[in-house]
């Protein structure tokens, strides 16, 4: 292994060193703190003087780098344009996106009015009890649930996981249901509060990949992000991306989806997190031209 280090002459060694903040010279008491700001500079100053310039340090490169172990970037972890059979019209993209603001307004709405359905809150499960929302959504490897084919689509890309790690997971579900699966009405999705929204939808992304996409999920997925509030956390953004890599990796295998309707489903999603969101690095291209 061969690594080229760039010399530096005189005058870049110069401009590196320069001092950013003037310092005046002069003695200054060391045994005692610093007067001011100016003071606390010059100790500095003075340390930096106790040492080189430039330090070097021999690394057995080979020896490390037997070591290291490094993670491959596997194609669902990254975002996939729309190829030719997939693109959405700027048109189509426009009426998504009204659409989805005249569902916020709407939520908004009726979160100002403050009423809240006591009976129906006293059925649905803990916040705390993803398990349980998992049923209620309806993503408990139901045989009901058409995922037309995206259920194969992450079973073979992950073909060389464990064996039985991948047997537990097709397991049918044989605990008894407690609660009974819901749609994501305007009524429900006003009882949830923000915190259960967001991990709702961090799971979706792992039950997405494990049971299949499929329209109740997408359902699901756009109504929890109709009541999402703004601004967004930090930590929200980073939920939503990985979201809308996974629908994007189950899109670019449309050869495989029996149900074509899923696939704009699945635009729905993308588009909303690339455009209502800005999320620009995940947005589609916009014109035929831009596809390779």
């Amino acid at each position: 292994m061969t690594i080229r280090i760039k010399s530096f002459n005189i005058d870049e060694e110069a401009e590196i060193l320069k001092p950013i903040l003037p310092v005046s010279s002069g003695n200054s008491d060391l045994s005692r703190p610093p007067a001011d700001g100016a003071d606390y500079l010059k100790r500095v100053r003075s340390e930096a003087e106790k040492y080189p310039k430039f330090v070097t340090a021999d690394i057995e490169l080979e020896d490390s780098l037997e070591d290291t172990e490094v993670d491959s970037f596997q194609l669902e972890d990254r975002f996939l344009p729309a190829d030719r059979s997939t693109i959405t019209s700027i048109e189509w993209r426009k009426c998504v996106i009204n659409q989805f603001v005249k569902a916020r307004k709407r939520v908004d709405l009726e979160r100002c009015k403050g009423i809240i359905d006591e009976k129906l809150k006293s059925s649905l499960p803990k916040a705390t009890n993803l398990h349980q929302w998992r049923k209620v959504i309806g993503s408990t490897h139901n045989p009901a649930m058409n995922t037309s084919g995206t259920r194969e689509i992450y079973n073979r890309a992950s073909e060389s996981e464990d064996e039985d790690a991948g047997e537990e997971k097709t397991k049918p579900a044989t605990q008894t249901q407690t609660h009974q699966e819901l749609s994501p009405k305007l009524s429900v999705m006003l009882l949830l509060p923000q915190s259960l929204i967001v991990d709702i939808l961090e799971g979706l992304i792992d039950w997405i990949r494990e049971e299949g996409y499929s329209h109740r999920l997408g359902m699901w997925t756009y109504s929890l992000l109709a009541c999402i509030e703004e601004p967004l956390q930090p930590d929200y953004f980073d939920i939503l991306r990985r979201l809308s890599r996974t629908c994007s990796f189950i899109r670019s295998k449309h050869d495989l989806i029996q149900d074509k309707s899923l696939i704009s489903s699945l635009n729905v999603i993308i588009t909303l997190i690339g455009i209502y969101f800005n999320q620009k690095d995940l947005q589609d291209p916009t014109v035929l031209d831009e596809i390779e």
